[in-house]
């Protein structure tokens, strides 16, 4: 799969992000553990740090879901503060000149991933940006390469508590299965199972993967036929007169929509209606005749799907008629499954989701569906697996890893509980801004 069969880390896992900000001089300290001190900044960074990665917009959230967060932060850095003193009165705490290169090295390779994904998103979303702008706000933001060395460390100290305390931590593949469902599966079940529109927006067109997908997809590959060029010639007058109608209909529901914005009363709004629906009456019939002349062409593509049929019926592979008929040969690749179609896909619309719903069976073929690039032959290649992804050996693998991870942590949790009572901890969560 192309998402990272990874976790986002909870509890004492998001380590210390505080060396942008631990020296300031007007920056106090909000928690102490022992000899360790974690300042304002860093545990407001921290508090921020968990609203986002449970999806949620600081500036939305209530008074009340603020200090949830802020509680949250503390008693995390607190962990933190803990772990730092275990390990200092077992001398492990710090790392050796070879250690530190390694960590560096890691620290920098992480900060530029972060760099590069933020620059191209904001370049594949046209945000002019320049990248000497992308470093600053990153840097005004908390990231810097610092903070990442800082963060690295701080796992690598957790590790060594693993090391020390949380060996011999095993887990069946019973129990990797239940995990799996539980952290993995039912998630993406409960937002995507009643909602196609929302999967297809998330998956199909982001290029995202999903441990679970809706039932009822099945694969569609497809013939074009393509118009003669005299009859595209032909049909030019209509297609410019289409194309100015389209202009038209968005003119007039701009107006529509202004005018709805602003009138005391809905009668008001009567004659923008009936301009509207006129215009768009106009558009409709620029379209249907563009449509019309268009299928002047349809005897062509009559013939091809009897081609088509006479060749699937002597054994030919779709794939190999759409090389010879098709004038789009994006699923002549046998490795293609085909696109997918579910009957409540709000991406499938007019002539081609009729067309679609035709076909029964695997196999199947539609007739010719007239659009305004070509006429399509559809072919129904095969079903899309529904419900749970299985698993390959290797992402097995990956999953029954982080299983073993959250046992460890957990445990690891349990344990700080219990060493808090022996250092002098003291916070001013008081002191932390919350706007």
């Amino acid at each position: 799969m192309k998402r990272m069969l990874c976790l986002v880390l909870t509890a004492v896992s998001l380590m210390s992000i505080y060396a942008a900000f631990a020296e300031a001089a007007d920056d106090p300290v909000v928690v102490r553990v022992g000899d360790y001190t974690y300042s304002k900044s860093l545990v407001e960074f921290t508090m921020r740090s968990l609203a986002d990665q449970n999806g949620v917009l600081w500036e939305v959230l209530s008074p009340e879901e603020k200090e949830m967060f802020r509680d949250a932060a503390v008693r995390q850095i607190i962990g933190i503060g803990v772990i730092e003193s275990r390990l200092n009165e077992l001398g492990r705490h710090d790392f050796s000149a070879t250690e530190e290169e390694i960590l560096r090295a890691t620290a920098q390779s992480q900060y530029e991933q972060m760099w590069t994904t933020l620059y191209q998103y904001m370049q594949n979303n046209d945000i002019k940006v320049t990248e000497t702008q992308v470093t600053q706000w990153l840097s005004e933001v908390g990231y810097s390469q610092d903070m990442f060395l800082e963060s690295v460390k701080a796992s690598e100290r957790q590790f060594r508590m693993f090391d020390i305390y949380c060996g011999g931590v095993e887990i069946t593949d019973d129990e990797v299965v239940a995990y799996y469902q539980e952290k993995y599966v039912r998630p993406d079940q409960e937002r995507y199972e009643n909602n196609v529109a929302l999967y297809e927006e998330e998956m199909l067109k982001l290029g995202n993967a999903a441990f679970y997908v809706p039932e009822g997809y099945k694969y569609l590959k497809y013939i074009q036929v393509e118009y003669p060029e005299q009859l595209v010639k032909e049909a030019q007058p209509l297609l410019m007169r289409l194309s100015l109608t389209d202009e038209n209909v968005v003119t007039a529901f701009n107006a529509l929509a202004l005018a709805a914005a602003s009138v005391e009363e809905l009668d008001e709004l009567i004659p923008y209606r009936e301009i509207y629906f006129e215009i768009k009456a106009e558009n409709d019939a620029a379209g249907e005749a563009y449509l019309d002349k268009l299928r002047e062409a349809l005897p062509m593509a009559e013939a091809v799907l009897e081609k088509v049929k006479k060749g699937l019926a002597a054994g030919q592979s779709f794939e190999l008629l759409i090389s010879l008929y098709s004038g789009d040969d994006t699923f002549a690749d046998p490795e293609n499954p085909g696109t997918p179609f579910h009957p409540e896909s709000p991406n499938w619309t007019g002539p081609m989701q009729e067309a679609a719903l035709t076909l029964k069976e695997t196999g199947d073929v539609s007739g010719p569906v007239v659009i305004t690039d070509g006429m399509y032959i559809l072919y129904y290649a095969g079903d899309m697996p529904g419900g749970a992804h299985e698993l390959t050996d290797e992402e097995f693998e990956q999953v029954k890893q982080n299983a073993i991870y959250e046992a460890k942590l957990q445990k690891l949790t349990g344990l700080i509980d219990e060493w808090t009572q022996d250092y002098d901890i003291e916070t001013h969560p008081e002191l932390l801004d919350l706007n």
